[in-house]
């Protein structure tokens, strides 16, 4: 190969997830507009972070090791905490155990192959705040409880990032 030449090796941006649909989004969103700024998540786009992957190449043995995956198909979940990490995030959280379990599972699959975040929570990404405008955000979070449907369809996920926005690829259902 020349030295001019270049190699075409193209990672995908991946993660472990679920998709998910809130009825009352917008209610939602509007009862939370007063305490931020920033970036809501289109609802075509909600899902269940299990585990960001980061950059991977090889997509073949993640699909592999993925394949043995067991976990009930449909659950209703109630999300019980509201919480904004990274102070730029807010998400939906769940006390669920079976969403604990299928992030157990998956981190046990992918041992030795990707870092286990051991503070990573499963966790719906709602919004990418800009600026908090009113601290008494969390005094509405101590009374929260909201549902949504969770489609229990473990997938991993390639986000390709676009100027328009963000796009998610359905690389592989389990």
């Amino acid at each position: 190969m020349k030295t001019s030449e270049k190699s075409t090796v193209k990672s995908h941006r991946l993660f472990v997830a679920s998709f998910a649909s809130i009825e009352n989004y917008s209610m939602l969103k509007e009862e939370l507009n007063p305490f931020f700024d920033g970036t809501w998540v289109k609802q075509k786009n909600l899902h269940m972070t299990f585990k960001f992957l980061g950059d991977v190449v090889d997509v073949e043995p993640i699909i592999t090791k993925l394949k043995k995956i067991h976990y009930p198909k449909k659950q209703i979940v109630i999300f019980q905490k509201l919480r904004v990490f990274h102070k730029n995030i807010l998400s939906l959280r769940s006390s669920n155990k079976t969403l604990y379990r299928i992030q157990n599972q998956i981190d046990e699959l992918l041992d030795g192959q990707f870092i286990k975040q051991n503070n990573f929570k499963p966790h719906i990404t709602l919004m990418r705040i800009k600026k908090i405008k009113d601290d008494t955000f969390k005094k509405k979070f101590d009374t929260f409880k909201f549902t949504a449907n969770l489609d229990l369809k473990v997938c991993l996920v390639e986000s390709i990032l676009k100027p328009e926005g963000v796009k998610y690829k359905i690389i592989r259902e389990f």
